[in-house]
């Protein structure tokens, strides 16, 4: 599991840093991670990938809430990366063709 630090999930995600904080306030982005004594803040490579891939989507902001618990709740369960994206995947399936049925 790759650990990317705060700036590089940043300048990855398809908004700016503004919009960032302000979605993991909202809880439709997971919290970063303190690394290295606490000094330096990081996620998971395979979160932030799922996050911008739920986003880019159009997941609205409840069924992001929803995407973010499951990564949050897959943190502290210790369950492996491939797992929680392939989970994450189906998740933003179902989500995104519920929405094209509507």
């Amino acid at each position: 599991m790759r650990i990317l630090r705060a700036e590089e999930v940043i300048r990855r995600a398809p908004c700016g840093k503004t919009q960032y904080y302000s979605d993991i306030k909202a809880g439709t982005r997971t919290t970063f991670l303190k690394v290295s004594n606490g000094r330096a803040a990081g996620k998971p490579e395979h979160e932030s990938e799922i996050e911008d891939r739920g986003t880019i989507a159009g997941l609205t902001d409840s069924q992001r809430r929803n995407l973010v618990d499951m990564l949050h709740a897959a943190r502290r369960e210790g369950i492996s990366a491939e797992a929680i994206v392939a989970r994450a995947e189906a998740f933003i399936r179902s989500a995104t063709t519920e929405k094209a049925a509507a």
